[in-house]
């Protein structure tokens, strides 16, 4: 088991317990003799997704999806391209009714895992067509230690108990500092038995907010509909964006990214700038963007950057981008927005004309950051450097072919995190 995060030194004696061993064994053989789900690689993505310290809020399901191309490591999510189940239809509806969230065009819940909410299945695995086939195997001492040590935590979070299986966990946490809501399950044969209308979304949001805590955390993970392949952003003419109106409003249209830029329509981007203070100076870290990008190919840029999909709002989409360019997983109170600014170009790249119109929601990212945290894709970033304020300045306003940092922006920017950074 590598999980990548603190979950690895968190759980790494469990592991080497009889029971896990095992079980272990028991999967070694299912997997190699039956069709199981989520794929292999899959079993630990709520884990991955989100870290012990990031947990905000903790769903407990029973196990996964049991049929073709849905469980994917979380609970109550499918891969897209799956039509939600009804139980996740009816966690929508709820969200609607409670939050006036629209429900999102797909039932991937990725986003919510990337902003603090443990999609865990009190189960890890299943066999084809057979629910809680792999019930009693070992999965439930796994993954009840997993609650135990989140009950350990003083900092605050909230567990979401639906149905018998996940309110039989109650025990478990035992911690005054933490808020376990309990109802029905979202199932059709039980959801207007208490499920309807018990508001644990917005519960949810007042409890941290008492705390002291990011509300918007889960409210950013609940609104953010992205277009992925694989877990990864797909950087594709198929994507789609917002068109907006000359003043950076929202329009009703929505464009495919080729059409956009083929027409030349306002749409919306995030910028991040990431920056340090250094005895030689302040410094910033910038991205060398991929040689078959679509834009300025193989040119130094802010540390991250990319556009805001449809109905996705601009925190989101900055935390979206931090961590599938960069790996860094971030928190919406991490991000000061320094400013918004309208660019409009025309370029030729490829061969193929460019034409951009563009708002920009510039950002400088304030969280805590090691060298060794920063892990990019090569597919879209070619490199990352720390580079010096001045020398940047530099090239800029000598117009080095090398760079495609609008001058103006980096003046400002560079402001800004003057008076920003400690």
């Amino acid at each position: 088991m590598h999980i990548g995060n603190e979950w690895d030194a968190l759980l790494a004696d469990e592991i080497h317990k009889d029971y896990y061993l095992k079980l272990r064994q028991f999967l070694i053989s299912e997997y190699t003799t039956r069709r199981i789900y989520p794929p292999m690689e899959d079993i630990f993505n709520a884990l991955r997704h989100t870290s012990y310290s990031d947990v905000r809020a903790v769903i407990l399901g029973q196990d996964p999806y049991h049929g073709p191309g849905q469980a994917h490591g979380m609970c109550f999510s499918v891969k897209r391209g799956t039509p939600p189940p009804p139980s996740l239809q009816n966690i929508f509806k709820e969200i609607k009714s409670d939050l006036g969230i629209d429900p999102p065009q797909h039932g991937e819940l990725t986003s919510w895992a990337d902003n603090g909410v443990l999609l865990l299945n009190t189960v890890l695995t299943v066999r084809e067509g057979q629910p809680n086939s792999h019930k009693g195997m070992g999965w439930e001492q796994f993954t009840d230690r997993i609650i135990q040590l989140l009950n350990e935590r003083q900092q605050p979070m909230v567990f979401l108990l639906w149905g018998g299986n996940a309110r039989s966990k109650a025990r478990l946490i035992t911690n005054p500092a933490h808020l376990v809501l309990q109802c029905a399950h979202p199932s059709p044969l039980s959801a207007y038995n208490g499920f309807f209308g018990c508001r644990h979304f917005s519960k949810t949001n007042e409890f941290l907010v008492s705390r002291g805590m990011e509300a918007d955390r889960l409210e950013a993970g609940l609104t953010c509909h992205t277009i992925r392949n694989g877990g990864k952003h797909m950087y594709s003419d198929d994507e789609l964006f917002d068109v907006l109106n000359d003043s950076g409003e929202r329009t009703e249209t929505t464009k495919r990214r080729g059409d956009i830029h083929r027409d030349g329509d306002w749409h919306a981007s995030v910028h991040i700038w990431i920056a340090r203070r250094r005895i030689s100076g302040m410094e910033f870290l910038l991205q060398k963007r991929a040689d078959d990008k679509d834009s300025f190919p193989g040119c130094w840029d802010a540390a991250s950057t990319g556009h805001i999909d449809a109905g996705e709002d601009a925190i989101s989409a900055a935390i979206r981008e931090l961590r599938e360019e960069l790996g860094i997983r971030a928190r919406p109170s991490e991000f000061v927005l320094l400013f918004r600014r309208k660019v409009s170009e025309d370029n030729i790249f490829h061969g193929k004309r460019f034409l951009n119109n563009e708002l920009k929601w510039v950002f400088l990212y304030k969280g805590a950051l090691a060298d060794t945290s920063i892990h990019f894709e090569e597919e879209e970033i070619s490199g990352v450097e720390w580079q010096n304020a001045v020398s940047i300045r530099k090239a800029l306003e000598k117009k080095d072919p090398g760079y495609c940092i609008d001058l103006q922006e980096f003046r400002e920017v560079q402001t800004c995190a003057g008076d920003i950074l400690p």
